[in-house]
């Protein structure tokens, strides 16, 4: 065991007890289930997102459970992504900023025969992150008093993927996901805080299919689907009300809600053009509209997304140069908001870029960098986000005896 594996083995021992926060500070996240993240690497999202289209033996694909039959049956697969946010909210001539970060994946991979692929892994699923100050008028009183609303926590995605080759073209797969969490919504008000605890556990499934079949010259032309069905889950509401010394004053069960994972559907294009060049585009729906928010003016809606990326890797059997042996990528991406704040829905733009560096073997270190902005005019809330993402590739053939000792 090298140090690469020492490393990750130091930072999965406090990643372990993480829970899905700190991702966003979002006034968005309040409602529903909080704000949804994308389970990605570093090396897709400099790509604006795509994966399920690719299939490589370098790394696990969080986006494809079929890609994984292409692991390599020596390899023992880690994957560990980091990422860091800067937030600027604008509302008419008011702007704020937020910082906020915390790990994205963690991830194992391992290929048991020729023909079947595993991993397992922990994500954050959506998150809950924000902090809002506003003034109410005191019952029964023309004065106003200071109210802070906070909310942190959200749930996270603990899965069990395969993938299964059932031809030198077609591969399928499935994941087993268990989504967990808490979610807490603090009210201080004056002298009084109200707490709320919700929390669901909830299991969910996926289902991928990956077929490649060549063009123009043995060119490699992959086609991804994923698709994950809806699924009913129950939040569980605890409430304490405290005094300024911290005294529960009163502790209630409010009445069980009903909210939804939602329908996802992604269809996704990639070829390799050649050993340096490699390009795709992927489409993902989401079907978020079922929840509900409890705010008559702010409702959740349907995300589509549309990405296109591309990559480069000048010199790809020259390892002895690192900046020839890295991969450049670039992306781009447009989705609908998913939320409609006044009847406004605004399209949400995002560009990336990123590059790869080769380590150890076949290990790598991958940086992204991502600006996303939307188009929300005056009447709604607009979010710009730069998003600095690290991911750590490492490989270990840990089943491979040397013919000589």
């Amino acid at each position: 065991m090298n140090k690469w594996s020492i490393f990750l083995i130091l930072l999965i021992k406090p990643l372990s007890g993480v829970n899905a926060q700190h991702l966003t500070s979002s006034p968005y996240s309040m409602y529903g289930l909080g704000q949804p993240e994308i389970t990605a690497s570093a090396s897709s999202l400099a790509m604006g997102g795509i994966a399920a289209g690719q299939s490589s033996s370098r790394h696990i694909n969080l986006s494809n459970p079929a890609s994984l039959s292409s692991m390599d049956s020596l390899t023992f697969y880690f994957d560990l992504g980091v990422s860091a946010r800067n937030y600027t909210y604008s509302l008419q001539n008011y702007s704020e900023k937020r910082n906020e970060g915390n790990f994205t994946h963690f991830a194992m991979g391992v290929k048991p025969t020729q023909w079947w692929g595993l991993s397992a892994g922990i994500a954050p699923y959506t998150t809950v992150g924000y902090n809002i100050k506003d003034y109410q008028y005191i019952e029964g009183s023309t004065a106003l008093q200071e109210v802070h609303f906070e909310g942190t926590g959200g749930l996270t995605k603990l899965f069990v993927s395969n993938g299964f080759s059932l031809s030198r073209n077609l591969s399928v797969g499935f994941t087993a996901a268990y989504i967990f969490g808490n979610i807490y919504h603090n009210e201080l008000q004056s002298n009084i805080n109200i707490e709320q605890k919700s929390y669901t556990r909830s299991l969910r499934t996926e289902y991928a299919f990956l077929y490649q079949t060549y063009w123009l010259k043995n060119k490699a032309l992959n086609i991804g689907l994923t698709y994950s069905p809806v699924k009913k889950t129950v939040l569980t509401h605890e409430q304490n009300v405290r005094d300024q010394n911290d005294n529960i004053l009163l502790t209630e069960n409010p009445a069980n809600t009903t909210q939804y994972l939602p329908e996802q559907f992604c269809l996704a294009l990639s070829t390799q053009l050649n050993e340096k060049w490699n390009w795709g585009m992927q489409f993902e729906r989401q079907n978020w509209n079922k929840n509900t928010t409890g705010n008559a003016s702010i409702k959740l809606a349907d995300l589509n997304r549309f990405s296109m990326g591309a990559s480069w890797t000048p010199k790809p059997r020259n390892a002895r140069k690192l900046m020839g042996a890295s991969t450049y990528r670039l992306g781009w991406s447009i989705e609908n908001s998913g939320y409609i704040t006044s009847g406004i829905n605004p399209m949400v733009y995002k560009v990336a870029a990123g590059i790869g560096f080769p380590t150890h073997r076949s290990s790598s270190i991958n940086v992204a960098l991502s600006y996303q902005n939307d188009n929300a005019n005056n009447k709604a809330l607009s979010t710009e986000v730069w998003q600095l993402s690290v991911g750590f590739s490492l490989l270990e053939n840990w089943f491979e005896k040397p013919k000589f000792r």
